[in-house]
């Protein structure tokens, strides 16, 4: 921590904006709350996964200029850039949506799947079948935007698994993998999301 700050600024502590210094405030941070302590190995893994994002949104601020005035110091202001979505965000935000179920020879199979961004790299998902209905999550990959994978859940029965999804950006359909966790080994089979006309509202 740095407490060697110029002016009012000097009241209070800091780091600087580079791996350790946010390495060292997540550690910090992470004992602030005698409850909810994270092991070392864990926060570590949080933080490796974390920092390259951060490491990005970081990037995209220009320097403040300060330039001397007649009533002392006047500080140009930041350009906006970190107000925009960064482009793998924007992907993501671009699979909101309906899909259509299709087996992997592309037949409609009747079930539908919609999408919706929830910021990040996390999208969340609703599904509908003949088999019922259930709810998702998927964390899709910073270094790979085209592949995710996560968790779902039926409605009303125990009946779980996980979705492994993989975007193809020619036309938009969604590759999926399904792991069920719940009807033991073996379980698995794959078919297709493919963007219907409406959107989710």
């Amino acid at each position: 921590m740095q407490s060697d700050l110029p002016g009012p600024l000097s009241q209070f502590q800091a780091v600087t904006a580079s791996e350790e210094g946010a390495r060292a405030l997540v550690e910090v941070l992470a004992t602030a709350n005698p409850a909810n302590v994270r092991r070392s190995t864990a926060l570590h893994n949080v933080f490796e996964m974390a920092w390259p994002r951060l490491l990005r949104q970081l990037e995209t601020i220009d320097k403040i200029v300060v330039e001397p005035s007649g009533e002392g110091k006047k500080v140009n202001q930041v350009d906006h850039r970190l107000e925009a979505v960064p482009e793998t965000e924007q992907f993501f935000k671009s699979l909101e949506g309906m899909y259509d179920h299709h087996t992997v020879d592309e037949s409609p199979s009747g079930g539908k799947t919609w999408i919706t961004y929830d910021g990040m790299n996390i999208l969340l998902t609703k599904g509908a079948a003949k088999d019922g209905q259930w709810t998702g999550r998927i964390q899709m990959s910073d270094t790979i935007p085209e592949h995710g994978s996560g968790v779902y859940q039926y409605r009303g029965k125990r009946d779980c698994g996980l979705h492994e999804i993989q975007v193809n950006r020619e036309d938009g359909t969604i590759y999926v993998l399904v792991k069920n966790t719940s009807h033991g080994k073996g379980f698995t089979h794959s078919y297709l999301w493919k963007r219907a006309s409406s959107k989710l509202a």
